[in-house]
């Protein structure tokens, strides 16, 4: 039996049909769509396609299931074929609003001779861009890097050299500029490095009227690693690449890693950073790059996750896993979230209530800094003496909590439990002539550990009660920490991967 269309699901079928059938003058289709970029990890091959992507494992920023955050509509329905004519009709014009650069003329391929490695690391640019341009095949250019990282300058082999476990990748099958013709991305290792992971250069090679130049390149820094490529995929759905690398830098005991996000500006006609401000991260490239990228909102336009606080090395100190997403706000890659894990060690929970402190949120802190007194169930971490020192630490802060809203008697409550607790050297304590009961506390021996905290306090107090002004108050704090540097020992003994205090911070509340 054949069904009447009503008037108004004939018009918007048809105009869907339209829609849909319409061409699209005056635009260049762009490259197609590769396959997920497989990232280069120095010692080892990573595959991840980015173009799919998952969503980090983190209930807090995002559903487990992508399919969750899009809403499924009635089907078949009027409603229905309406909605979907919008929506071809909002990608028609998406589409036709996109700027795309002539397409490149590169060289043909050839079968040139390949180049003898250069004299020194610097040079390599200029060596590859000639052979491109003479028509070197990316694959011969590939075994011909291979080749100068993994033997000596006289052709020996170096053993345990590898040229991909390095690092080192070759890539030909990405369009970053927007001209539909794939660039030549190189990741090089620097043979001549001493560093792990070696040092050396990531370099993209495009070209016009065939011809190869260097189109962008990350720089060379001899104690830096070279970059670890993260994603080469479209984060923007413009229909060309962006680009996402790491590098770390290490000093004498500690790493950092630096997240770089680079992409072509159309307007400028260059390739410029993505991100509004630099993103570092604590660790070295042995824990990872740390950074994925994939649409987790749904919006077609890629969010990108930076994970911190696990480190595979004791130095890092006790972890707190952290997680950042940074999403695209129209211009650049900006911090939108921050997640960071429930506190399991003491030291934790007296970062959270300084930052409390530090931003002016006193019940916070306050609220912070009891629990880092009284909950039973956070760890020391590897500190001797660690809870004295902490505690003695948490009485002052509490005592500072108070004083600079002014509320002198819960300040001064504070103040004569942290001297009672940890009495400072010289100072006298009493003795019941009675024998002690057995259930009771020793007494608290003066100039033990976490009394330093108590000599920090009374600077502080005497010059509270003689001014009744906190900030000049906290100007003697700082110069007493300042000739005290076993003030500070305690709080920065948590590794490179935790907060690391300067005397200003332990009473941040200076008057001008």
């Amino acid at each position: 039996m054949q069904r009447n269309l009503s008037p108004l699901q004939l018009t918007l079928f048809a105009l869907l049909v339209a829609l849909l059938g319409c061409s699209l003058p005056g635009r260049r289709q762009p490259a197609e769509e590769t396959p997920g970029f497989p990232t280069a990890t120095p010692g080892g091959q990573v595959s991840v396609s980015l173009l799919t992507p998952t969503p980090p494992n983190n209930p807090g920023l995002a559903p487990s299931d992508l399919s969750e955050t899009t809403p499924i509509g009635p089907i078949a329905t009027a409603t229905a074929a309406a909605e979907a004519a919008n929506a071809a009709t909002a990608t028609a014009r998406a589409l036709e609003a996109r700027t795309f650069n002539p397409p490149a003329t590169c060289p043909d391929q050839g079968n040139p001779v390949a180049p003898a490695r250069p004299p020194t690391f610097e040079d390599y640019p200029e060596a590859i861009a000639e052979y491109l341009s003479l028509g070197g095949p990316p694959t011969i250019l590939e075994a011909t890097l291979r080749k100068w990282y993994e033997t000596s300058p006289t052709g020996q082999r170096i053993p345990g050299r590898d040229f991909a476990a390095a690092g080192g990748l070759v890539r030909a099958d990405r369009d970053f500029n927007a001209d539909g013709v794939p660039e030549i991305l190189l990741v090089l290792p620097d043979p001549g490095s001493i560093r792990q992971p070696p040092a050396g250069d990531l370099l993209l090679f495009g070209c016009q009227d065939a011809v190869y130049h260097l189109v962008d390149r990350a720089g060379y820094t001899p104690g830096r690693s070279l970059p670890l490529v993260a994603s080469a995929d479209d984060l923007l759905n413009r229909g060309y690449n962006q680009l996402i690398y790491v590098t770390e830098t290490c000093g004498t005991t500690t790493c950092t890693r630096e997240v770089t996000i680079r992409g072509y500006n159309l307007a400028l006609g260059t390739f410029v950073n993505l991100s509004e401000e630099v993103i570092d991260l604590p660790g070295g490239l042995i824990e990872g790059p740390g950074v994925t990228a994939g649409d987790i909102s749904g919006d077609g336009v890629s969010e990108i996750v930076v994970s911190s606080g696990i480190s595979a090395t004791p130095d890092a100190g006790p972890p707190r896993p952290t997680t950042e997403v940074w999403t695209w706000n129209g211009e650049a890659f900006a911090l939108s979230q921050t997640v960071v894990s429930e506190p399991v060690y003491r030291i934790h929970v007296l970062h959270d209530g300084d930052a409390a402190l530090e931003r002016g949120d006193f019940t916070q802190a306050a609220a912070d800094y009891a629990r880092a007194l009284a909950d039973p169930e956070l760890q020391d971490w590897t500190l001797p003496n660690e809870s004295d020192y902490l505690k003695a630490y948490t009485l002052y802060r509490l005592m500072l909590t108070y004083a600079v809203q002014y509320q002198q008697g819960q300040a001064g409550d504070y103040f004569d439990q942290l001297l009672t607790s940890y009495p400072p050297f010289g100072s006298a304590v009493e003795e019941d002539e009675e024998e002690p009961d057995e259930e009771e506390e020793p007494l608290a021996v003066p100039g033990g550990p976490g009394s330093v905290y108590s000599d920090l306090a009374i600077v502080f107090w005497d010059s509270y009660l003689a001014s009744n002004d906190h900030g000049l108050a906290c100007r003697a704090a700082v110069a007493f920490a300042q000739s005290r540097p076993d003030v500070l020992v305690p709080l920065n003994s948590f590794g490179y991967a935790n907060r690391q205090y300067v005397p200003e911070d332990l009473c941040p509340f200076i008057s001008q």
